[in-house]
């Protein structure tokens, strides 16, 4: 019996593939559990648009994601802070302040998209890495 996955079962493959199980297995299992559908024509047709839809969307999120890239590179943030004697600021620059500045000069950035090797502690420069897309 030939099934397209629905989502991601271990023992089989990824979401979208087409594999072969026995029909228990596929008819008590993977189908009432909607982690499969049958392979018939009207689901192939159907799995094959959805992969066309998904492709666009990632090459659209992808051009965002290097046109983000972009404003990025080299962008300095100065941010005022309360400090101590010895230097150390009173409480941590976090990602949301950082993604908060950012977006006042104009460039919207998520905070969990945004990663600082060490906390950001004491007065200096640091450098912040943005994960914006899979290889962006």
């Amino acid at each position: 019996m030939k099934v397209i996955l629905v989502e991601k079962v271990p023992t089989l493959g990824n979401v979208g593939e087409i594999v072969n199980v026995s029909q228990g297995y596929g008819r008590n299992f993977l189908i009432p559990n909607k982690k499969a559908v049958l392979a018939d024509d009207a689901h192939k047709s159907e799995l094959e648009n959805s992969k066309k839809r998904l492709k666009k969307k990632m090459d659209e999120e992808m051009k965002e994601a290097l046109a983000t890239k972009k404003k990025l590179n080299g962008v300095n943030l100065e941010l005022i802070k309360k400090v101590g004697a010895s230097g150390r600021l009173f409480g941590t620059v976090t990602t949301s302040e950082l993604s908060k500045h950012l977006g006042e000069k104009g460039i919207v950035v998520e905070r969990r998209v945004l990663s600082v090797s060490d906390p950001i502690k004491k007065v200096g420069n640091y450098t912040v890495k943005a994960k914006l897309f899979t290889d962006v």
